[in-house]
């Protein structure tokens, strides 16, 4: 309490509610996590809004009991303390906490020092392009309030969509896996849709962002995929490039080997419906569907009958072709698969 109320003042922050936050920085070619502080109230105006408009007050306080040690809990001036024989304690949480939807809004310092690293590395234009999707005052911060295009509509509309095909089609949930995974991707790039739309850019966009958050936090620490001297994991950070691409071929494969492929993702959800339907669950019927007819497709069997169309620069894994996949530039045909029936 005491070290947030001075760095309060010395920063001039409008809060002394704040948490340690990890910050990208570019260091020997690589970019590493450092430590700051942030605060999501920084950014988050609804309660003195409310307030002034009468809707409840700001001001609060805390009475309970902690029983898992059976402590009284209390408040001082809004920070929670725990009182054990005429002691206060400030009860404290190492572990950060955020909504993976609204990353940029809530560790926003976080993700965008990372794209303004990974901007003076690689030349790319992530930090402009974040501030002229949300930054609606144009102020250099994106507040709570400032959604971007409204993409959550799209999101909203798919999601109900889908979910009418999972409970009326049927195997419908297999298909509705499918297009909720594909429809995101297809319209966050005007090539791959006849449509040339590209109305959730944005929000895949903060998802790759998210995605180069968690691969920083990995345990081990693993060679980026297209720029060998720099390495991610253990609070090293990926270049966007690598990112992008693993969260692309997660969201179409489940992973980014062979090995890895779900079952649950799209291209799993096109395997076990043509493989229900057209080849009298075969496969399905046990475990390992995906890996067994991978190995039997090896011993020169017949494919099912089913073609996958994606993008360029995602029909191979480990530099070899994925089964049934097919790569095209064709806005048509991007994201659709062919059988029996058109998906």
């Amino acid at each position: 309490m005491l070290e947030s109320k001075k760095l309060k003042k010395e920063y001039h922050f409008p809060t002394e509610f704040i948490h340690d936050v990890p910050i990208a920085k570019i260091k020997k070619q690589q970019i590493v996590s450092t430590l700051w502080v942030d605060s999501p109230l920084f950014r988050y105006y609804l309660y003195n809004d409310a307030e002034k408009r009468g809707i409840g007050s700001c001001s609060y306080y805390i009475k309970g009991v902690d029983l898992t040690n059976n402590t009284k809990l209390a408040s001082y001036h809004g920070h929670l303390i725990s009182l054990s024989n005429n002691n206060m304690n400030e009860v404290l949480t190492k572990t950060l906490y955020y909504n993976s939807n609204s990353i940029l809004h809530s560790l926003q310092p976080t993700i965008l020092s990372y794209a303004k690293s990974n901007d003076t590395l690689f030349h790319s234009n992530l930090y402009k392009e974040l501030l002229a999707g949300f930054d609606e005052n144009h102020d250099g911060i994106i507040d709570y309030n400032e959604r971007g295009t409204g993409f959550e509509n799209s999101l909203i509309e798919v999601i109900s969509n889908t979910s009418d095909i999972s409970a009326f089609e049927k195997y419908g949930d297999l298909k509705a896996t499918y297009l909720r995974s594909l429809l995101w991707l297809k319209y966050s790039n005007s090539k791959w849709n006849a449509d040339g739309h590209d109305f959730l850019k944005m929000k895949i966009l903060t998802m790759q962002l998210y995605e180069a958050f968690k691969l920083s936090n990995n345990k081990e620490l693993n060679h980026d995929l297209f720029f060998h001297n720099m390495v991610y994991g253990k609070g090293y950070w990926p270049s966007f490039k690598t990112a992008e691409y693993i969260y692309n071929m997660s969201t179409i494969y489940g992973g980014t080997t062979t090995e890895t492929i779900s079952e649950y993702s799209a291209y799993g959800s096109i395997f076990k419906y043509c493989d229900i339907v057209l080849n009298n669950s075969h496969y399905t019927s046990s475990t390992n569907a995906l890996l067994n007819y991978f190995n039997d497709l090896k011993s020169g069997i017949k494919p099912l009958p089913f073609t996958f169309y994606i993008p360029i620069g995602f029909g191979k894994m480990n530099r070899k072709p994925i089964p049934n996949t097919v790569e095209t530039n064709n806005p048509n045909l991007t994201f659709t698969t062919e059988f029996n029936e058109i998906w």
